[in-house]
């Protein structure tokens, strides 16, 4: 079914922001460290903030998941990761910083296990590798994005509208998952009525 591809295609974009936002403390850390007066290993522990949630809440995203559903989970992580970088961007505090990194991380974690589960349930298992390769083939990629687009930003704007972009490519990332991500069994069920009235 090209709907498989297509889901694929914007779980891997929800995915590469992931990465894109991940990484967007390290690109800019140069104007975070003036602006903050921060020491090398402030930034060190900022940047470490993001994944930190990883342990605590993967096994209960899981869980809320089978009782609210992938796709809704999914909404709540990307929600997460705006909520958390408008407050980056908009704090002149560093402990308010610190927490909108928590807060984003949070949101990545929720994002990341959802989208590996919504793909190999889309995916039968002689395509699952594939499938799979492409989604992580996403994380290295937005980091390389990162790298490239927020310093200079960052040098012609401020941190603070880099710190935007990632906000940006969660709003969007948010919108293609609401509009085109459904359940399997629910597409399936399209597929048949269309074949059907056909």
């Amino acid at each position: 079914m090209h709907e498989r591809w297509l889901i694929l295609a914007v779980l891997t974009f929800a995915r590469t922001v992931m990465g894109f936002q991940f990484q967007s403390v390290a690109s800019v850390s140069p104007y975070l460290i003036d602006h903050f007066q921060m020491s090398y290993a402030a930034l060190g522990t900022l940047i470490g903030l993001y994944l930190l949630p990883g342990t605590a809440v993967a096994i209960p995203g899981g869980v809320l998941a089978q009782r609210f559903g992938d796709k809704r989970i999914i909404c709540i992580g990307l929600a997460a990761m705006v909520c958390g970088a408008l407050m980056m961007a908009t704090t002149e505090n560093f402990a308010l910083l610190s927490a909108g990194r928590i807060i984003s991380g949070t949101g990545a974690v929720f994002l990341n296990v959802m989208v590996t589960k919504m793909v190999t349930d889309w995916f039968p298992s002689d395509k699952t590798a594939v499938a799979l390769s492409i989604l992580i083939a996403s994380w290295p990629i937005g980091i390389a994005i990162a790298l490239v687009l927020l310093p200079a930003v960052a040098k012609v704007t401020s941190w603070q509208a880099a710190i935007h972009g990632t906000v940006a490519a969660s709003v969007v990332a948010f919108a293609l998952i609401s509009f085109f991500i459904v359940p399997p069994t629910l597409a399936r069920r399209i597929n048949v009525q269309a074949c059907d009235s056909a």
